[in-house]
């Protein structure tokens, strides 16, 4: 019991809660008593308690209020392991000490320019592919006008006969 923390577990239990803005009234009572809000701030102490190696987080910052998501920077700025976490968030991002790595085209990339210049990146590529679209549009309508022409000037010497 000694070996596994057990004589500190629930001080620490209660350091954590209390880490994670849950009020010492909710630490020994029942989930449903807990706001929905607070509930993934309790599932977060949680997995922090049990002191894992790393974190695995898909999107967690879905549903979650301000006050929530400062909670969650503040535990993963804090957390000494690892953690990979899947997001879309830019403030999540931009907040957490953290490496960026971009995963799209079936490739892992490590960003390290940061994350506005990935946004730069991604913007230029977009307009990129934007304009390559809009001048293969443009191609085919001035194709398509030719062949239409080609085919007037044919109906027009055909009627001219």
């Amino acid at each position: 019991f000694a070996e596994m923390d057990g004589y500190t577990a629930e001080a620490r239990a209660g350091d954590i809660l209390n880490s994670a803005g849950i009020d010492e009234s909710y630490h020994f009572g029942l989930m449903k008593e807990v706001a929905p809000g607070k509930k993934v701030r309790v599932l977060l102490a949680q997995a922090l308690f049990a002191e894992p190696d790393i974190l695995l987080l898909d999107e967690p910052t879905n549903n979650l209020d301000v006050e929530t998501i400062d909670a969650l920077i503040d535990a993963m700025n804090e957390f000494n392991g690892g953690i990979v976490v899947v997001t879309h968030d830019q403030r999540l991002i931009e907040n957490c000490d953290c490496e960026l790595w971009v995963v799209e085209k079936q490739s892992v990339t490590k960003w390290t320019a940061g994350f506005d210049d990935y946004k730069a990146s991604l913007l230029r590529e977009m307009e990129e592919r934007m304009d390559k679209e809009a001048s293969e549009r443009q191609q085919k309508l001035e194709e398509a006008a030719a062949v239409r022409a080609e085919k007037l000037a044919q109906l027009a010497a055909r009627l001219k006969k």
